[in-house]
């Protein structure tokens, strides 16, 4: 008998920056990002992530965002383009997550699952206790030649 390999589960990351402008590389070097500090409790408590969340069966990874970032900040945001991707393990389950540049109409103000939330140069960032998955994507930011942004969806 031959035990069937998993199929990754997908995983999305809100990238949200500041200093970004459209039509513009984006400034690897000079940009902020914002982070989210889960509460205490579990395996990731107190560690810092990138917003964003699993992708449910039958979702396309823009909706499955657009939901999780609702959930987290009550927010309608703009989808950008897929940054960069990463694979991790979470409980003996392999994930993909893919990082889309978000654009927020506003800084959030209510997270349920965030104990703070605040904006860090992209590189300083990597000096918090970030979840793994999330490190490895802004380690893959930082070495990633700069993308222009054009637009965002609506």
């Amino acid at each position: 008998m031959h035990l069937r390999e998993q199929t990754p589960r997908r995983s999305v990351a809100g990238v949200c920056l500041s200093g970004v402008e459209l039509g513009l590389p984006i400034p690897w070097n000079t940009v902020s990002l914002l982070l989210g500090k889960r509460k205490s409790g579990g395996a990731m408590g107190g560690r810092w992530e990138i917003p964003g969340g699993k992708v449910e069966e039958g979702e396309s990874d823009h909706v499955a965002l657009e939901r999780e970032l609702d959930e987290e900040f009550s927010l309608d945001v703009s989808i950008g383009p897929l940054l960069t991707q990463a694979g991790f393990l979470h409980k003996g389950r392999e994930f993909i997550v893919y990082a889309y540049q978000v654009m927020l109409p506003a800084d959030p103000v209510r997270t349920p699952e965030h104990s703070r939330v605040d904006w860090f140069p992209l590189a300083g960032s990597l000096d918090l206790d970030l979840v793994d998955s999330d490190r490895s994507l802004i380690e893959n930011l930082l070495t990633t030649k700069p993308v222009v942004i054009s637009a965002f969806n609506q």
